[in-house]
């Protein structure tokens, strides 16, 4: 039993504006995660002393610096 042909995939026979728009959402989408994932890390950092000063919580800076940079 051969597998079916997955062409719907990659769109290849996508306009080129739909393929520019396309790249563009997915661009955009790495860039968040790149983001996120920075972001998390530079609160997983802060010290107690830090998070007081700037007036976070540490169970939330906990709880949001371990959630995976693809989770809002």
């Amino acid at each position: 039993m051969s597998i079916p042909h997955r062409r719907h995939i990659l769109r290849l026979d996508l306009p080129l504006p739909a393929l520019m728009s396309a790249a563009g959402d997915t661009l955009a989408t790495l860039r968040l995660w790149l983001h996120r994932a920075r972001t998390r890390h530079e609160l997983a950092s802060l010290t107690p002393e830090q998070m007081r000063d700037t007036g976070l919580n540490p169970t939330m800076v906990r709880r949001e610096s371990a959630k995976p940079f693809w989770e809002a």
